[in-house]
């Protein structure tokens, strides 16, 4: 009897994995953006609190990264610590299908006149 019912749930278990996917339309997929933040110890204590076109996506601690869904057309990447004053910014046009990527690190030139510029302690930039 357990011989009968091994049997039948293993045939269960391998029909259910050769179930396929409808014959629909295959959708699109929409543009991705990962931010990375670089292994470097400068700001260590401050995690890099990262705004996507306005909204608060991830708060990176050095060496974190973050997948964000966005979709096609202007994306402002933002970068900035509470606690330094200033913020930096990183914009591009996202289209369909495309991964895109961006790496925060340390803005080593941000010295006292860097917050009077209102740089901020991070910079944002495409990854290479």
């Amino acid at each position: 009897m357990i011989r009968w019912l091994s049997i039948a749930l293993a045939a269960a278990l391998i029909a259910g994995c050769s179930a396929t996917a409808g014959d629909g339309p295959v959708a699109v997929s929409g543009p991705s953006l990962t931010i990375s933040r670089s292994s470097d110890l400068m700001y260590v204590g401050a995690p890099a609190s990262i705004d996507v076109n306005g909204t608060r996506v991830a708060d990176l601690g050095v060496g974190q990264s973050q997948a964000v869904p966005i979709k096609p057309g202007p994306v402002v990447v933002m970068a900035s610590a509470w606690s330094a004053a200033g913020n930096s910014t990183y914009r591009f046009n996202a289209e369909s299908g495309k991964s895109y990527r961006v790496v925060v690190t340390p803005r080593v030139e941000n010295t006292i006149f860097g917050a009077i510029e209102g740089g901020g302690p991070f910079k944002v930039a495409p990854a290479n």
